[in-house]
């Protein structure tokens, strides 16, 4: 028994050490950057990847980009709820792409991140709260994506050195014509798997809207710049996210097209690059101070 124990106790202590080191290396990758956050702006800006390229130029608007790659209608609730709790809040922009209600978005998001955001009051009990708040949190070698968000970040590293720089992906403006129809239909194919839209995410952006009129905030929504082949590809394509926004009253400040001719603002088929985030700043600049 006492041999048993002292192997137990040795297993623990090498788990706890690998734990230990995951967890140090996913909150530098995972974590650290999710959870940055400024209480010092009058307005802010929700979306999900297509949002990260403006990086910090919406300040000298006002806004405060809270974008992140993969943020649902789910996390973005839980960030405007804990702005509410800290911060007066006059404006919100957020995301009304196309597919931003679908049932991918539904399952490729950061519900395990933006627990950050979230109070005990959005739990059921204390201890759920602790279970996902905390314990989930800090045992994270039980936590597959964060495994494979390593796994993926070393695999990346290893590439960079042992690729030549002209062997690696193409800039989008670069590519084939038929290799970028391929890459969008393939994206278009991923985001709308089916007919109907996710009811969870429907509900949830319901609920933004009502907590905006509940607290007097002005709420606005993006629709970001796409390439020609993605608006080719998508066509009449719609988990209607526009619709439910205007008919609650509702404006969109819609950005599809403005850039269609402009490949060279793209990193792939529906994300800006540093360049096109640039410009379309300027022009969301433009419409505010209208």
């Amino acid at each position: 028994m006492k041999k048993f124990l002292s192997h137990a106790l040795y297993f623990l202590i090498v788990l706890l050490l690998i734990n230990g080191i995951l967890f140090f290396v996913s909150q530098k990758l995972y974590s650290d950057k999710y959870t940055q956050f400024s209480l010092a702006y009058p307005s802010y800006l929700l979306a999900d990847s297509h949002g990260e390229p403006l990086s910090n130029g919406t300040e000298k608007y006002g806004i405060y980009n809270f974008s992140y790659s993969s943020d649902s209608y789910i996390d973005m609730y839980r960030k405007i709820t804990f702005l509410l709790n800290k911060t007066k809040i006059d404006t919100l922009y957020i995301v009304a792409d196309e597919h931003a209600l679908s049932p991918y978005r539904e399952k490729t998001n950061n519900l395990d991140r933006s627990l950050f955001y979230c109070t005990q009051y959005e739990f059921d009990n204390y201890y759920e709260y602790v279970k996902e708040r905390y314990i989930k949190q800090y045992l994270v070698i039980f936590q597959p994506k964060v495994r494979d968000l390593v796994r993926s970040y070393l695999y990346a590293k290893v590439i960079n050195i042992i690729l030549p720089k002209q062997h690696q992906p193409k800039d989008w403006a670069e590519m084939a014509f038929e290799d970028r129809i391929k890459n969008t239909e393939e994206r278009v194919l991923g985001q709308f798997p089916s007919q109907e839209n996710s009811a969870t995410l429907e509900a949830t952006l319901l609920k933004i809207i009502h907590t905006c009129e509940e607290h007097d905030i002005k709420l606005i929504g993006i629709k970001f710049p796409l390439s020609s082949e993605y608006l080719t590809v998508l066509a009449d394509k719609t988990y209607n996210v526009a619709h439910i926004l205007k008919s609650n009253g509702i404006a969109i400040l819609d950005y599809n097209s403005v850039f269609r001719y402009n490949n060279e603002y793209f990193q792939d088929t529906d994300h800006l690059n540093k360049q096109g985030g640039l410009e379309l700043v300027k022009l969301l600049g433009a419409d505010i101070n209208q």
